[in-house]
């Protein structure tokens, strides 16, 4: 799953707002994979597996037809992986159950009221998460790779983005 994390990690985290169904299913998949993992300990791969693409592919439909609920289902998906991520990073011994819970909360209500702020902002994190998550370093050295890297694909997703709102028509 490596090369899976760290190619779906890029797409989001450079064209997370743009593709914005895309990354729905990633951020559902990658969280469903986070999640699967803790929740199917001892169960086949292909379970685990399973869960993540049914989740992925739940997103997707919710940003085909249910953009608004769409985009707290992304906000809530991301903030729950990017949480879980962090923290488990860290070592911390927290309950993961009630960090998938409280970083999916907090990302769905900035996804709602921020939109495409909130997308910038949470696919880069998201896409720095994944691709972070499998790098073989130290703690200190993966604290930087992944802050360089949701500097990067924030920046760059944010630059796209007001060049677009600039040259929309008034």
């Amino acid at each position: 799953m490596n090369i899976i994390h760290f190619i779906l990690g890029i797409l989001i985290l450079f064209f997370g707002r743009r593709l914005f169904w895309l990354f729905v299913g990633i951020a559902g998949f990658l969280a469903g994979v986070q999640f699967g993992e803790l929740a199917f300990a001892g169960h086949p791969q292909w379970m685990i597996l399973f869960f993540a693409i049914f989740l992925g592919f739940l997103g997707i439909l919710a940003a085909l037809f249910l953009e608004r609920v769409a985009f707290g289902i992304s906000g809530f998906f991301a903030g729950a992986y990017g949480t879980l991520t962090v923290f488990m990073g860290l070592g911390a011994s927290i309950e993961p159950l009630a960090l998938i819970f409280v970083g999916g909360i907090v990302g769905a209500i900035s996804a709602m009221l921020l939109m495409d702020w909130a997308l910038i902002f949470l696919s880069g994190l998201a896409g720095a998460s994944a691709i972070v998550s499998n790098i073989p370093a130290n703690q200190p050295t993966l604290t930087i790779v992944f802050t360089a890297l949701a500097a990067t694909g924030i920046g760059f997703q944010s630059i796209q983005f007001l060049r677009l709102r600039k040259q929309a028509p008034k």
